[in-house]
């Protein structure tokens, strides 16, 4: 991410944080998770207490708003949002079509011997 801008930020007190509109500039959109890093590492805070609500970007333009609220704690966004399922980069995807890749062998090779 090349540039970071708060354009808007209005405090909730009912619910204990900051409503945050920010223009990204990158060359790809950025997942919700790398916008979470960014506005957590620029604001000081924790990564646990930033939710990315939502990331719009226009064809053919490099820059996206990004709206994200950021709780005073861990706790606070619990209360709102629920458990907190923070996403992780993993490498799961490459095993699960490794899985279903031999499923399909499989079925093919049941399909060739019923039909011998």
């Amino acid at each position: 991410m090349r540039e970071f801008k708060v354009i808007e930020e209005k405090e909730n007190p009912l619910f204990n944080r900051k409503e945050l509109k920010i223009e990204i500039v990158a060359d790809v959109t950025p997942s919700r998770l790398e916008a979470g890093k960014a506005i957590a590492e620029k604001l000081s805070v924790d990564i646990d207490r930033v939710s990315v609500q939502r990331i719009d970007g226009k064809f053919g333009s490099n820059s996206f708003i990004v709206e994200a609220d950021v709780y005073n704690s861990k706790e606070d966004r619990e209360k709102v949002e629920g458990k907190i399922e923070t996403p992780k980069e993993d490498n799961s995807n490459s095993e699960d079509s490794q899985a279903s890749e031999s499923s399909v062998q499989e079925s093919s090779s049941n399909e060739a011997q019923q039909s011998s």
